[in-house]
């Protein structure tokens, strides 16, 4: 078995950042899915405030940035996932592209040039423009912060290592429903896909 941390950073490698549902209905505590536990946390943990500070940081060394957001279209034709997470959300009829929920953040605002994918299911690599473009862009080294720790952010690191991209969790970045399902992935999972970082220990030696 593979023993945790074994993926580490790169200095010399291309890297990404990516930043993963960190939207209004996610993010927010009266958010449509924030408002049951999650945007609390994201609150508590100051995830907007540390992902503006790296998303800053990024932006100086050249890195590239990219966004996923879960965002249907109002027929959810789009779904692919057949996940139970997401059939309710379907069923509840949350998150529209069409509604304010699907708006990414202010405090992280995209730049024109940067990507926004929509996504099909839980990992933003299915079925979007994400994977073309980290490829064409000759990433390597993919930093991950998003909500859910447990959700997104582990679904994308399992796939992304799976690839042969080198994997780090902002650990900063990210949030979960409750502080012990977040702490859960950080120390039990994700090591053994990731290594486990903070954004300012991450980026201190980052390199375009």
């Amino acid at each position: 078995m593979t023993e945790p941390g074994v993926t580490s950073p790169t200095p010399q490698s291309r890297r990404a950042l990516l930043l993963l549902d960190l939207q209004d209905g996610v993010c927010r505590e009266d958010g449509e899915i924030g408002r049951h536990g999650l945007g609390a946390q994201v609150t508590e943990r100051d995830v907007l405030g540390h992902a503006r500070s790296a998303l800053t940081r990024a932006r100086e060394l050249g890195l590239f940035v990219a966004y996923a957001r879960v965002a249907f279209d109002d027929g959810y034709t789009m779904l692919t996932s057949r996940a139970r997470r997401l059939q309710s959300v379907r069923r509840a009829g949350l998150a529209r592209a069409s509604g304010p929920g699907a708006a990414i953040c202010d405090e992280i605002r995209p730049a024109a040039s940067e990507l926004v994918v929509d996504k099909r299911g839980i990992d933003p690599l299915v079925g979007t423009a994400l994977l073309p473009a980290l490829i064409g862009a000759g990433v390597t080294e993919l930093a991950l912060g998003g909500v859910a720790t447990d959700h997104v952010v582990e679904s994308a690191a399992r796939h992304a290592a799976d690839l042969g991209f080198n994997v780090t969790v902002l650990e900063d970045l990210c949030a979960s429903m409750t502080l012990e399902l977040h702490r859960h992935a950080i120390e039990e999972t994700l090591p053994y896909y990731a290594y486990i970082s903070d954004w300012t220990s991450y980026l201190d030696d980052a390199r375009s």
